[in-house]
């Protein structure tokens, strides 16, 4: 029996895979909700740093806030039915 996880279903008797939408906090993507987060931080830190005079800092925030708005818009595409 070492197959997947699995819940019963309410009501139903048949098991529910824990990823699919709809599970509540197990429905998260908890790696790309770590990316984008940490992107933000490193956006941020990037920002700081620009403004205290080093405009290179510029270039790692561009490519931070890529890759978070990137896995935000895969995250969206994800969720839509269809």
């Amino acid at each position: 029996m070492g197959g997947a996880r699995t819940a019963p279903c309410a009501g139903y008797g048949h098991p529910v895979r824990w990823w699919k939408p709809g599970r509540g906090l197990r429905a998260v993507r908890w790696s790309s909700l770590l990316l984008v987060v940490v992107c933000g931080l490193v956006v941020l830190v990037c920002l700081v740093v620009a403004l205290r005079g080093r405009p290179a800092a510029l270039v790692p925030a561009a490519v931070a806030a890529a890759l978070a708005l990137r896995e935000v818009r895969r995250l969206r595409r994800a969720r839509r039915p269809g």
